[in-house]
C-alpha cells in the first residue's frame, strides 16, 4: 500500500453531499471543499487523525468531523494500527499479510465504534441530491454495504467511491469482485477504476443508475404478478371443483353452487386484470431497456467530448509553456542588449 492519490471528486463540482467513512488525514479534503457540496462528514477512529482533520477544518461549518470506528456492532473495539500506512482495521490482515510478510503491528488502541446506518441515518440525506459514499474501512466494506442496502440507506448515494483490496485482504471482509457484483445488482454502474495509488487495493467509482433501478423494481414486481396469477389459476381450479360436486348435490346444494359461481366470476375477472398489469409491466420494461440503451449511447458520446476536451486542455497548456519560454527568451535578450 502507498500514500493516496487525490480523487477526481473535484470534476463532480455539484456534488451535494460527501460522506467519508475512514478518512484518515484526507489528502482529498482540498478536492473535497472545491465541490459545492453543502456537508462534508469525515468519520475517523484514530485520534491523532481526528486532531489533524479537526484543525485542517478549522473555521469551515461545510466539514463535519466523527471519530468512530465502523462495525456491525456498536461498543468498544480493539484498533490495530499498522506499520504500513493507511492498513488500519478492526480485522486480522489475512491476506495482507501475505502480500506484506513484514507487516506488523505498531499500536493498538481503544476505539468505539458504531454501525454506518448509525451514522448515515441521521444526516437525513436527500436521495434527489448528487450525494457521494467514500468507503474506505479495511476489512468492513462488505458488511457496511450490505448492511446499507439492508437498511435502505445505499439509494441516498448518487456516487459510492470503494476503496477494496482485489483480493480478500482482511479476515471475513470479501474480496472486490463480489462487493463490486452486489453494487451493480443494487442499481450501479462501475464507471471508474484507479489503482495509481495501490495496485493490491485500488479504488472503484460507481454511479447510481436510476433506469437500472427503476428496471429491476419492475421485474420484482412482474415476478409477483405472476405468482399472484398462479395463484389466481390454483384458485380457479379449485372452485371449478367445487361447483361441479355442487352441482351433482341435491337441490339444497343449489344456493351453495350459486356462489361459487360468483367467486369464480370474481376470480376470473381477477386473473384478467392480473394479465393486464403483467403486460403493462412487460410494456414498461421495455421502454426502460430502451431509454437505458440511449443513456449508454449519451453516455459514450460525453466521454469522446471529455477526452476531446482534455486533448485541447493539453495543447493549450503545451503553447502557453512555449509562449513562456518564448517571452523569457526575449526578456532576456533585451536585458543583455541593454547592457551593451
Amino acid at each position: 500500500m502507498q500514500a493516496k492519490v487525490m480523487t477526481n471528486v473535484e470534476s463532480a463540482v455539484d456534488t451535494h453531499s460527501i460522506v467519508h467513512l475512514g478518512a484518515g488525514k484526507c489528502s482529498e479534503l482540498e478536492s473535497y471543499l472545491a465541490t459545492q457540496a453543502v456537508r462534508i462528514v469525515l468519520v475517523d477512529a484514530n485520534p491523532s487523525v481526528i486532531h489533524t482533520l479537526k484543525q485542517k477544518s478549522s473555521g469551515s461549518a461545510r466539514i463535519e468531523i466523527i471519530e468512530a470506528a465502523i462495525s456491525e456492532q456498536t461498543g468498544p473495539a480493539t484498533l490495530n494500527l499498522f506499520n504500513l500506512v493507511d492498513a488500519s482495521s478492526l480485522h486480522a490482515p489475512t491476506g495482507l499479510l501475505q502480500l506484506f510478510p513484514g507487516l506488523k503491528i505498531s499500536q493498538q488502541l481503544q476505539v468505539k465504534t458504531q454501525t454506518a446506518a448509525a451514522i448515515i441515518q441521521p444526516l437525513k440525506l436527500d436521495a434527489a441530491h448528487n450525494n457521494l459514499l467514500v468507503i474506505d474501512i479495511p476489512g468492513e466494506e462488505r458488511s457496511t454495504l450490505e448492511a446499507l442496502q439492508t437498511e435502505g440507506l445505499l439509494d441516498q448515494f448518487a456516487q459510492i467511491q470503494l476503496h477494496c483490496g482485489i483480493a480478500e485482504l482482511y479476515e471475513d471482509s470479501g474480496d472486490a469482485s463480489h462487493i463490486i457484483q452486489s453494487l451493480q445488482q443494487a442499481g450501479y454502474d462501475l464507471i471508474q477504476q484507479d489503482d495509481r495509488a495501490d495496485p493490491d487495493r485500488p479504488y472503484w467509482l460507481l454511479q447510481r443508475n436510476g433506469l437500472k433501478l427503476e428496471n429491476t423494481q419492475l421485474l420484482q414486481q412482474l415476478t409477483t404478478l405472476e405468482k399472484e396469477k398462479c395463484s389466481t389459476a390454483d384458485r380457479i381450479a379449485a372452485l371449478s371443483m367445487q361447483l361441479e360436486i355442487a352441482k351433482k348435490d341435491s337441490a339444497e346444494q343449489q344456493g351453495r353452487a350459486e356462489e361459487l359461481t360468483q367467486q369464480l366470476q370474481a376470480a376470473e375477472a381477477a386473473k384478467t386484470d392480473l394479465c393486464q398489469q403483467r403486460d403493462q409491466q412487460k410494456t414498461a420494461r421495455e421502454a426502460a431497456d430502451k431509454a437505458k440503451a440511449e443513456q449508454q449511447t449519451r453516455a459514450e458520446e460525453l466521454a469522446k467530448q471529455l477526452q476531446a476536451a482534455e486533448a485541447a486542455k493539453t495543447e493549450l497548456t503545451q503553447q502557453r509553456d512555449q509562449q513562456k519560454t518564448a517571452r523569457e527568451a526575449a526578456d532576456k535578450a533585451k536585458a543583455e542588449q541593454q547592457v551593451r
